[in-house]
């Protein structure tokens, strides 16, 4: 694995967790993985 430098810390309620875990689940990723995906899908300005 090479080596990161940056980091994200995220708060998720337990809902919100429910959400990303059954996300990861259903796409075949982990959820750290679901959570670069979906920042990949967020609109930029």
């Amino acid at each position: 694995m090479r080596h990161r430098d940056k980091w994200l810390n995220v708060q998720l309620t337990e809902d919100e967790m429910k959400k990303l875990t059954d996300y990861a689940s259903k796409e075949g990723w982990t959820k750290s993985q679901a959570v670069r995906e979906w920042i990949k899908n967020l609109p930029c300005y």
